[in-house]
């Protein structure tokens, strides 16, 4: 289990994790959780939306840090399960495919503010899911590559691995990657809300079944 957060001190991405241990790619940080009391604040800190609600503080190697919602930097941590070591995946993203229209007017400043956070992490959304789509692609072209040389051209998989590791000049950057089947990604259609900080109940019930719905069509 991990949680992924943002420190405001370091800038940096940090998952808070239960794990012996867990690979993430710099400059990023991992940290093992050391108490229940950790886990809560990851959590809260995990959803905590920068400007509307108070940062979440959390002590670590007797430093006090401030920490918010990963998805400021880390939207969807697709690779970072992928680095360490996942052979099947599945994705739940909670706002559809690219932007969306909205025929709301912006009269103040925390509707624009708002909208504006909700513009920067579709952006960040796009980026984080893009790179991640590209990197299971190639996992899963080498993995097909060396089927091919395995089953059809009688290679040893110890020599079809040799070959696709790379050289020494150029490793290939995903030879330690397990991933075996084609991700299974569950997101809305269209947008579940354009207010991230509604919770009225009846709202919350219509995007929970939503999300029962939609994966319902995507699982089979």
């Amino acid at each position: 289990m991990s949680v992924v957060t943002v420190d405001f001190q370091t800038s940096n991405t940090v998952y808070f994790h239960s794990k012996d241990k867990l690979s993430v790619l710099p400059p990023a940080e991992e940290r093992a959780l050391q108490s229940t009391d950790d886990l809560r604040r990851a959590i809260l800190a995990s959803g905590c939306e920068p400007c509307f609600m108070p940062t979440v503080h959390i002590t670590q190697k007797g430093q006090k840090h401030q920490y918010v919602d990963g998805g400021v930097r880390d939207y969807a941590p697709i690779s970072l399960a992928l680095l360490n070591g996942v052979e099947e995946l599945y994705v739940i993203i909670l706002s559809p495919a690219g932007y969306h229209d909205t025929n709301t007017e912006y009269t103040n400043l925390v509707n624009v503010l708002l909208r504006t956070i909700e513009l920067l992490s579709d952006a960040v959304g796009t980026q984080n899911i893009g790179i991640a789509d590209l990197t299971m692609q190639s996992i899963l072209y080498l993995g097909g590559l060396k089927q091919i040389l395995v089953q059809k051209h009688g290679w040893s998989s110890d020599q079809a691995d040799q070959l696709l590791a790379g050289t020494a000049a150029q490793l290939n950057p995903f030879a330690n990657f397990q991933l075996k089947t084609v991700p299974i990604i569950i997101r809305p259609e269209v947008p579940l809300t354009f207010d991230s900080l509604n919770f009225q109940t009846a709202d919350m019930r219509r995007m929970i079944q939503t999300g029962y719905d939609r994966a319902q069509s995507v699982v089979v």
